[in-house]
């Protein structure tokens, strides 16, 4: 059975019921959910339920969710050393890391902010290569 979140339009609407002392079955037959789901997310909150502060905790819950980053602190400085130097995260890899850290791994902790550095550090500047030879390749039609 899939599920969806609470978005914020929704949780203004349980902040405006409640305020109307509606009670939790009668706020998730409005709104189309399980009266559980409405419970759990008022007790959530203490005190008074507030539609804005519920979305900023779930954002928050939301960006800790997932596999944490492999990177170690003592990587890191090394990773933003090499870069600083114009190394490349494979020559990084490679070198440094053969058998402890991925490429991938670099690129995700870098995509996710966990290595604060800017884009313009790397070698080739966040810019995708582009094939510049395009004789004796068809482009239309299917190959055989």
């Amino acid at each position: 059975m899939s599920y969806t979140h609470l978005t914020i339009i929704q949780r203004n609407m349980i902040e405006i019921l409640r305020k109307e002392k509606y009670s939790t079955r009668k706020i998730a037959t409005l709104l189309g959910v399980h009266h559980s789901t409405i419970a759990r997310e008022l007790n959530r909150l203490v005190g008074l339920y507030s539609a804005t502060l519920a979305q900023e905790h779930a954002t928050k819950r939301n960006l800790k969710k997932g596999r944490p980053c492999k990177l170690q602190d003592k990587f890191s400085h090394i990773i933003q050393e090499r870069l600083k130097q114009t190394w490349s995260p494979e020559q990084i890899v490679g070198r440094e890391f053969p058998k402890q850290l991925s490429v991938k791994t670099i690129y995700n902790c870098f995509h996710k902010g966990l290595l604060p550095i800017d884009k313009s550090i790397l070698r080739r500047k966040g810019k995708l290569l582009k094939s510049k030879e395009t004789r004796g390749k068809f482009t239309i039609g299917r190959s055989i």
